[in-house]
């Protein structure tokens, strides 16, 4: 069961299952559409129109590429992910759907089994979820699942009583359909989804964020679709939502752990393994309360039947491997411990916006996309740290034991779990973490006590003459390059004099150039510009520009981003900063990252406007946007945009040297533009010719035989790009750099 309103149980492999007439299943295939809820919320409502519009491209025949559509849609990016990775996989196991399904479903506004159905909640394959009242007992709101029979799921879900998994009420059967009801508390319908998709919205400034967040993530228009009665805490004991108000972020989060891993252990205790987490799977209540739902997939070691399935972007490698045809006869032992990988894939999401072994590409069928992450996962994944900081050391941990490929390496029990995360959130880890978070006022603290008992001492250890002696030996090995030995004389200038500004920025920027070949340098030099950051007369403004280089060079993209727009704040300003922006906003893929980067390229290009590596990177950018456009087959804006792309391009030629790839992007603007005027010659024929001036300077032509369905399609078939396809070429030839340091040396 679950009440999030995409919800889908497409990936229900039973015996049965697989054994159906895909004849049969034909019928139920063609044009479907996995939700058509009755929701009139906003967020919902986005959803809904994103995903017909999906919907209606498939069906017309187009070549929708998933990840670029989902893109298009920001706020609702990660539901909408999912809503068509099921619509995807529904097309490519058309034999799953079998006579399970019910030729009409009970709709809202009528009477089901004793139950008023009030409007649907979700609805997947096997089964729709409608908000209902019960008349016979006072008409009090429930959750009511329908599906063609009565699932394990009922049984497995009598037997629990936890305050972090949803109950059943009751189970009925209506004879005449032949369908069954499966009666629930009604305890809202947002999930952990919704925060998920607040965390990537929030992007750059969830390591400094409030739990706050999280409950106006699961309160925003569209994460509940009927008021809630929110359930009053007993006497003493304080109300959920002040766990929330009182704590950061990732405090929440952990809170939320805790729950979710002692729902677990509950359930582990009793031989039962969930097999299906996921965010969608943990409702969220209005108070911010998590509760595990969804229990369709899982084992009981008291029942016969086992279902093989599961989603694979949560599941643990050896569940993917049961998915293998040639295993689907001998599925793996349902273990604990596939849980605490399932848990430890939504910790590190939630915590970080990103997915560990991600991004998978939606448009790879169900067979790629588990080859592909299962090829991911060996990879292994970046620490949770390097992505969010704020996330302390013991926490981290846990969560990345759980994310262990081997089975024997991860917690060996969820009871397990729970008390590394208890260890985790002791009252001397909270003092330390308060702390870290407000360093100014441990610096102020220790330098006041200092002055006290040391001011003597003190005085003497700052003694004009040394400090500048050693700066003037620092400033001199920096320019000779000697990175290293300047590091030396500045750190002995800052130990005569700790408030000299200037050696900060110089130790900075030494570290800066030593980072070219040790990365770790690098958060050196963000340590240094934060302190010159502080005492700098001018302000903040240039250190913040650096420290977002820095973090640039370190890929955290989101930090980056954050500094450079608190350096604007400041009231620094450079085509460098704005140039290195507009790129980092441009990878985000969406309508508002277009937006943003267009902004920065525009302001770049105001302050320099012959920069040669500025025109490039807008060209660039507006070349993936006219490949969206080219997609929806809107030949004006394709026209517009290729034209404007063009003139970049041009621009970015005549003030610097002509690269190969600057001459093939020019050839595709001019290809996308004879396309939307197949009447007007001169476009495809500037096209082979930058693509001639591409091959002079290292174009390899494999490239063009991969684009001449797609980009090239309007000149694939004149004489002069045959030749060049056909050619022995293949030099590769070297992008010129396109991020540049925001601050002049």
């Amino acid at each position: 069961m679950n009440i999030a309103p995409f919800k889908t149980e497409i990936v229900t492999l039973s015996p049965s299952d697989l054994v159906s007439d895909s004849s049969q299943a034909s019928k139920h295939l063609q044009g479907i559409r996995l939700r058509k809820p009755n929701s009139s919320s906003k967020k919902s409502s986005v959803l809904d129109e994103a995903y017909d519009e999906f919907c209606r491209l498939r069906e017309a025949g187009d070549a929708v590429d998933p990840d670029e559509f989902c893109a298009r849609y920001s706020k609702v990016q990660s539901s909408l992910a999912r809503l068509i990775e099921a619509h995807r996989f529904l097309e490519d196991n058309s034999h799953l759907l079998g006579d399970s399904v019910p030729e009409a479903w009970p709709q809202s506004g009528e009477e089901f089994a004793g139950f008023s159905l009030l409007g649907e909640l979700g609805q997947g394959a096997f089964a729709r979820v409608f908000q209902a009242k019960e008349p016979a007992l006072g008409n009090r709101l429930v959750a009511l699942k329908i599906s063609p029979e009565a699932s394990n799921e009922a049984a497995i879900l009598g037997r629990i009583n936890h305050p972090h998994i949803v109950p059943v009420y009751s189970v009925r059967e209506e004879p005449i359909t032949g369908l069954a009801a499966v009666c629930m508390p009604y305890l809202g319908s947002a999930t952990l989804s919704h925060v998920l998709d607040r965390v990537r919205a929030e992007g750059v400034r969830l390591p400094a964020a409030r739990a706050s967040i999280i409950l106006e993530a699961i309160r925003e228009p569209g994460s509940e679709s009927a008021p809630t009665p929110v359930a009053v805490a007993p006497a003493g004991v304080p109300p959920v939502a002040n766990v929330y108000r009182r704590s950061t972020y990732v405090d929440g989060i952990r809170w939320i752990a805790t729950r979710l891993a002692e729902a677990l252990a509950f359930i582990h205790e009793k031989g039962i393994c969930h097999r299906d987490l996921k965010p969608s799977n943990v409702l969220m209540k209005p108070d911010g309360t998590p509760m595990l739902l969804d229990f369709n997939l899982s084992s009981d070691e008291t029942l016969t039947e086992t279902k093989i399935g599961g989603t694979p972007l949560y599941m643990a490698p050896e569940q993917m491997r049961g998915l293998d045809k040639k295993q689907k006869q001998n599925p793996p032992k349902p273990d604990g411990r596939s849980d605490l990988f399932s848990l430890g894939v939504i910790l590190y999401e939630v915590l970080t916006g990103k997915h560990p072994f991600g991004p998978i590409p939606l448009k790879l069928s169900s067979a790629e996309m588990r080859k592909h992450l299962g090829e991911r996962q060996t990879h292994g994944f970046r620490p949770i740290r390097e992505l969010n900081p704020a996330v302390d050391k013991t926490f981290a941990r846990a969560i990345e034991r759980c994310l262990a490929l081997d089975v024997a390496a991860r917690p060996q029990t969820a009871a397990r779990f729970v008390k590394m995360l208890k260890r985790s959130n002791t009252p001397a880890q909270r003092v330390v973490r308060a702390l870290v978070r407000h360093p100014r006022t441990v610096a102020a603290t220790s330098l006041l006590l200092m002055t006290v008992a040391g001011a003597g001492a003190y005085q003497v250890a700052t003694a004009p003459p040394k400090e500048e002696s050693q700066y003037n030996l620092a400033k001199e090995a920096y320019d000779n390059a000697h990175y290293k030995q300047a590091v030396y004389h500045l750190d002995e200038a800052l130990k005569a004099d700790p408030n000299k500004a200037l050696a900060y920025w110089l130790r900075a920027r030494a570290y800066q150039q030593m980072g070219e070949y040790n990365r770790q340098s690098f958060d050196r030099a963000i340590d240094d510009f934060q302190r010159y950051g502080r005492l700098a007369p001018n302000g903040p403004g240039p250190a913040n520009a650096e420290i977002g280089y820095c973090h640039l060079r370190l890929d955290r993209d989101d930090y980056a981003l954050l500094f450079f727009d608190d350096a604007k704040k400041s009231g620094f300003s450079s085509p460098e900063m704005a140039n290195d922006a507009g790129l980092l906003e441009s990878k985000k893929k969406s309508d508002v990252g277009y937006a943003n980067a267009t902004k920065w390229f525009e302001e770049a290009l105001r302050q320099e406007p012959n920069s040669t590596v500025v025109h490039y990177n807008f060209a660039k950018l507006i070349r993936r946007k006219v490949l969206l456009v080219q997609q929806r087959k809107d030949r004006e804006s394709q026209l517009a945009l290729a034209e404007k792309g063009l003139l970049h391009l041009r621009k970015a030629m005549e003030s610097g040297p002509v690269s190969m790839v600057m001459a093939l992007d020019a050839a595709r603007f001019c290809a996308l533009a004879a396309e939307a005027r197949p009447k007007e010659p001169q476009w495809g024929d500037a096209a082979v010719t930058y693509l001639y001036s591409a091959m002079k300077l290292g174009l390899n032509p494999a490239e063009l035989r991969i684009e001449a369905s797609g980009v090239f399609r309007a000149i694939k078939d004149k004489p002069q790009f045959v030749d060049i396809c056909n050619s022995q070429q293949a030099v590769l030839a070297v992008e010129m750099k396109r991020y540049v340091d925001p601050v002049s040396r």
